[in-house]
């Protein structure tokens, strides 16, 4: 298999990035073949990208859902879960709303974007059972990437300071 780039030499599926391989599927889908109430089902989408494509990726999916689509993700990813909160509370209908809509326009922060609240849900897999986790106007929290990501910035300040 080839893709053929616009302009360019036709390039061979194996020499593709990673990101390209894994998202080249969704991509065509959702912009070829998606449909009002279709359900995707997404296993570790932001594999093989950048923070700032994973922050963009949850951006492409939360408009994915206004516009009608279903969409179940699994992530280990801080970057995917804090923009999903982010989207969370930027629907806000308020003045300070609209003004962090219009602020932050440019990584796709708008209402076609944010996300309400109460059709967010949010699962925690842990030691072989499944707790629902709580969605408000600020997101919802995971215990078990927060608490690494707490544990290592400890340890880095920690370092840090006793040797420098």
């Amino acid at each position: 298999m080839k893709f053929q780039s616009f302009g360019g030499p036709a390039v061979k599926m194996q020499l593709a990035s990673s990101m390209v391989k894994s998202l080249a599927p969704l991509v065509i889908y959702l912009k070829h073949q998606s449909r009002i109430r279709d359900i995707v089902i997404l296993d570790e989408p932001e594999m093989c990208l950048h923070p700032s494509l994973q922050r963009k990726l949850a951006v492409i999916l939360a408009q994915a859902v206004n516009g009608g689509i279903k969409v179940i993700v699994s992530t280990h990813s801080d970057f995917f879960l804090r923009e999903f909160n982010n989207l969370i509370m930027i629907n806000h209908d308020s003045p300070e709303g609209l003004h962090l809509r219009r602020k932050y326009l440019s990584i796709g922060y708008d209402s076609n974007a944010s996300l309400k609240y109460r059709e967010v849900g949010a699962n925690l897999f842990e030691s072989n059972t499944i707790r629902e986790v709580e969605c408000s106007e600020t997101g919802f929290s995971m215990p078990i990437i927060d608490d690494v990501i707490e544990a290592q910035n400890e340890a880095s300040q920690d370092i840090y300071f006793s040797l420098f």
